[in-house]
């Protein structure tokens, strides 16, 4: 008998040994909240910024042409040559021009003696008609052919001044101060000048490198927050740290159409609508060249001093918006609605319903979650 409560009591404490090592390696109840990231309700600045790329171009750019047509005989710059206004950049051939005048001017040394010897002529009849030795005609032709070499010698007097002119355009001087830029002539080659009736060839151009332009196409959405006169500072992806300051010049009043706009009909999807706009700066830095492209920044509007929240932090529901805060670990989650103001990239501006220090959820807690997922309406 002894020995059977003996065996008994043995089993029981087996029993309740068993029974809290059992209770001992139960893993406890995990908290449904505890991978849920939060953050604090935080006074500051919050900056809505337009951002858009462009290409830089020079303000003042040149196409130099000649007047006249002719064969090139020097190249006086290269590409990337800095010029000054009316530096010799071109000389084409001068031969054949000089040729014509040289042969122009022999040609007006024997008019100037007839013209000499018909005055002589004409002063003399002249005398003798005072005297009633010669006639009214007599009188008459002589001065008919004065009048004849004098027009003869002022014809080719002209003829002379536009083979001069001619001859002066045949060098090719820079219009302005400036960087040589697309170079395409080298001696030998003819040149076709520009006429009334011929765009003629462009051998290369002048650009004014000291104040550039970013041209650039914006969005509808974005050109509302845009207007001239408005700062706003470029960066340059080939220049890292390299910042300066611009300002908008021109805003199209018209807009270009999308590029994809009949895919994008078949595909029952907007339209994309652009509007050119073109910022000026000036240039300091040398390696700001035309070509690059530019990250445009704007500051659109701001507001300083305010109550601000991540934006992950704030939901939204046709009701409004809201947001889930508490006063510390060990208080409740609640669902307080606030009101919005301007958006930054991350934050978000709380004119209502927030005091900086709350603590907010960047996530719906879990008894605001329903079966299957949904967050709980109010």
């Amino acid at each position: 008998m002894i020995r059977l409560l003996q065996t008994l009591i043995l089993i029981a404490a087996v029993g309740a040994a068993g029974f809290f090592v059992l209770r001992a390696l139960r893993p406890a109840e995990e908290d449904p909240d505890q991978n849920l990231t939060t953050a604090v309700a935080d006074g500051g600045d919050i900056v809505r910024e337009v951002r858009f790329i462009g290409s830089v171009i020079p303000v003042l750019i040149t196409e130099v042409k000649s007047e006249v047509s002719g064969r090139v005989v020097e190249v006086h710059v290269d590409n990337g040559d800095e010029v000054e206004e009316g530096q010799v950049l071109i000389r084409l051939d001068p031969r054949e021009i000089s040729g014509e005048i040289e042969e122009l001017q022999r040609e007006m040394n024997s008019v100037r003696l007839r013209v000499e010897r018909a005055r002589r002529d004409y002063e003399r009849i002249s005398g003798l008609h005072e005297r009633e030795f010669a006639t009214d005609q007599q009188k008459l032709d002589a001065a008919t052919e004065l009048a004849l070499m004098e027009n003869d010698l002022e014809v080719r007097q002209a003829r002379l001044d536009t083979l001069n002119d001619r001859l002066s355009r045949l060098t090719i001087v820079a219009p302005h101060d400036g960087i040589v830029l697309n170079l395409d002539i080298s001696p030998g080659r003819v040149l076709v000048g520009a006429s009334g009736v011929a765009e003629g060839d462009v051998p290369l151009e002048i650009a004014d490198l000291r104040r550039m332009r970013v041209e650039a196409r914006v969005s509808e959405l974005d050109l509302a927050y845009l207007r001239t006169g408005q700062n706003a500072a470029l960066t340059f992806g080939s220049i890292p740290g390299l910042e300066v300051p611009a300002e908008v010049v021109h805003i199209s009043p018209s807009a270009e159409g999308g590029g994809a706009s009949a895919s994008r009909r078949q595909q029952n999807q907007p339209e994309t609508v652009l509007f050119p706009v073109s910022l000026s700066f000036e240039v300091e830095d040398e390696r700001v060249r035309p070509g690059i492209s530019a990250m445009v920044t704007i500051e659109a509007e701001r507001s300083d001093g305010v109550v601000t929240a991540p934006i992950s932090a704030v939901f939204y529901e046709r009701a409004g918006s809201y947001v889930f805060r508490r006063d510390g670990a060990d208080s409740p989650w609640e669902k307080r609605r606030v009101e919005v103001g301007l958006a930054g990239l991350r934050r978000v501006e709380i004119r209502e319903g927030l005091d900086e220090g709350d603590e907010l959820a960047l996530g719906v807690p879990s008894e605001f979650i329903e079966p299957g997922g949904a967050a709980s309406e109010d």
